[in-house]
């Protein structure tokens, strides 16, 4: 395993749940399901991550906005840090980490968390806790230290392992200054794991008004093993297994994509 870089680029790391949701009729988005279990569960969730240590609740939406794979609660450790922290809405569960980010840490927690769902939800003779997708997203930010007096192509060519040419009247235009927006999105499916696949999103944006180009690898399943059943161990031991595999692909890649000279801005010692 490689050492963590003294000085990370890394904004967010974030695991995604998503499990079913009951329609009334076919055809419908998921913002217009509904779940018939999650207030149930929501709150027996609640008290079993209490006992984790996230005791501090937040309610993001009223009641009248709850819509499907909407996040409506939010938990925090500590109530003036916003990280780490675990969401869940119907629908939807997310572990996340940031700048205290660790490995071991970010698994353990959200092993800990799924298992305080799988827990929570009410077995109901009508519907199932099944499973739909799973992700594992990691954000990294390059700001305009990094950007600074760099134009579109020489960063593509000399920062970053994605060669690709742009139009001539683009070439010298500069990442800050000139630059309106970009963004180039990959997928590639995985052949290690069924109905998995690997993205890259490269995209322009901003953090408290300073450019940025901001680099999502994420590894997702679009169709997990179904229902849990009474499972449940035997569940959270699958799950693991497809972190860590998940892990294995993200992990590393950063490292790669990058220049050895843009990776050496990130390993210098904050002052």
């Amino acid at each position: 395993m490689a050492n963590p870089l003294p000085n990370p680029p890394l904004t967010e790391v974030v695991f995604e749940l998503h499990w079913a949701l009951h329609a009334q009729q076919k055809g419908l988005l998921d913002v217009l399901k509904f779940d018939p279990g999650f207030f149930v569960c929501a709150e027996q969730f609640a008290k079993k991550i209490s006992r984790l240590g996230f005791k501090i609740r937040k309610e993001e939406r009223q009641f009248h906005e709850i819509a499907g794979r909407s996040v409506l609660y939010r938990f925090y450790r500590d109530a003036k840090k916003t990280f780490p922290l675990v969401q869940i809405g119907p629908g939807v569960f997310a572990s996340n980490m940031a700048a205290e980010y660790e490995w071991r840490a970010f698994r353990n927690q959200t092993l800990k968390c799924v298992k305080a769902v799988l827990e929570a939800y009410p077995r109901l003779k009508e519907f199932s806790f099944c499973p739909t997708y799973l992700e594992l997203r990691y954000v990294n930010a390059f700001d305009s230290k990094v950007l600074d007096n760099k134009s579109i192509q020489e960063f593509c060519d000399k920062s970053i392992d994605l060669g690709f040419n742009i139009p001539k009247f683009l070439e010298q235009s500069k990442l800050v200054g000139d630059l309106v927006g970009i963004r180039n999105v990959y997928s590639f499916p995985l052949k290690s794991e069924r109905s998995t696949f690997f993205d890259l999103d490269l995209a322009s944006g901003s953090r408290d008004n300073d450019p940025i180009i901001q680099q999502i690898s994420k590894v997702r399943c679009t169709k997990p093993p179904g229902r849990i059943g009474r499972g449940t161990a035997q569940y959270i031991n699958r799950l693991e297994r497809w972190l860590e595999n998940a892990h294995n692909v993200t992990s590393p890649f950063f490292r790669n994509f990058v220049s050895r000279d843009l990776l050496q801005e990130f390993e210098k010692e904050i002052n």
